[in-house]
């Protein structure tokens, strides 16, 4: 059966994704001890981490204006934009007048050690991947997430020091 009615295919693709992890084994708290400290992959990583010396702990640094200024400047204008329909054109275009501001929001989500939540939503597509384009199954989520996410992200992962895991 083909599916035209546009409501009913996205109910059909988003009962799929959400679904489609249902029969993978939950894992619990206990199955690799408190905040999965003792799962293999922690583990390996922190055994590392003491070879090396390294610390086990995130240290981001604060950041600036010229930072943030040059991060949005450097957006690709041409992606398209998150649920909070702030484009990657217009974040680019007012760089030098947002980038304090932001700069700003941003420290203050360091210093309180919290992420604007609103930055992980997203909108989710379902992308063709091949063979027959009437299952299902041949689509794959695709999601889209606010620009300023992925700005904060940049910032965080270049402006920061944090233990060489591998």
């Amino acid at each position: 059966m083909v599916i035209t009615d546009k409501k009913e295919l996205a109910e059909l693709f988003n009962n799929y994704f959400v679904h489609i992890v249902d029969d993978v084994k939950d894992i619990k708290e206990n199955n690799f001890g408190n905040e999965l400290s003792a799962h293999p992959s922690v583990r390996a990583i922190a055994e590392e981490n003491r070879r090396k010396n390294a610390t086990h702990n995130f240290n981001f640094k604060y950041t600036n204006k010229t930072q943030v200024e040059k991060l949005l400047s450097n957006i690709n204008a041409r992606k398209a934009c998150g649920h909070d329909t702030i484009t990657p054109r217009l974040l680019k275009e007012s760089a030098s007048a947002i980038s304090g501001p932001l700069a700003e929001l941003m420290n203050e989500s360091i210093k309180q050690c919290k992420y604007p939540s609103r930055w992980k939503m997203g909108q989710v597509t379902p992308l063709f991947k091949k063979n027959d384009e009437l299952s299902k199954e041949n689509y794959r989520p695709v999601t889209v997430l606010p620009a300023l996410n992925n700005v904060f992200e940049k910032l965080t992962s270049f402006f920061s020091t944090r233990p060489v895991l591998f």
